[in-house]
């Protein structure tokens, strides 16, 4: 979804002439390295199907690069909610309100319970990713607002100064 997002923000980014999806896709990548991909690192939790003893506790395992040791907080949850919750932003008007809230909700509810029922992730790591995932999608709505407000072209020769739309009396 990651791919599909970012070929969604370039052809928004095209029909309007602005660099701001390409800014929330590049934020949203960032953030999901920062808020789930570090804890993952240092956490080191054991999946369900780990059959070690302590697989269940935080900071049981050592330090190690593996996908056995990073099962907190749920990734697949997270990014489920980023990527396709973006995808229906930067979509916006596109989509029908049923659409959007089928797109954002309904499809990570499914990747969520699917993790947890299937054994990737504890049902505690599915809602540390879940709670991740709509934090880092919060955040990039709050962007979103933010950057409406400025002009952001396309053409990089435009782009300094950057001025707020009251500003520039447009």
């Amino acid at each position: 979804m990651t791919v599909l997002a970012l070929f969604i923000a370039i052809i928004q980014a095209w029909r309007h002439k602005t660099i701001k999806p390409m800014i929330l896709w590049g934020g949203a990548f960032l953030l999901l390295y920062l808020i789930v991909g570090v804890p993952k690192i240092y956490l080191r939790r054991g999946a369900p199907a780990d059959l070690q003893v302590d697989a269940v506790e935080l900071f049981s395992k050592p330090f190690c690069g593996g996908a056995a040791c990073m099962s907190y907080p749920s990734g697949h949850a997270a990014n489920s909610i980023v990527w396709y919750g973006l995808g229906a932003l930067l979509l916006g008007t596109l989509l029908h309100s049923h659409a959007y809230f089928l797109v954002r909700v309904l499809v990570a509810s499914i990747v969520a319970v699917a993790t947890v029922i299937s054994g990737f992730h504890w049902a505690t790591d599915t809602l540390a990713g879940v709670l991740a995932g709509a934090a880092i999608y919060l955040l990039l709505r709050q962007l979103d607002n933010y950057l409406s407000g400025y002009q952001l072209p396309l053409d990089p020769r435009r782009l300094w100064p950057i001025r707020r739309l009251r500003d520039s009396g447009a």
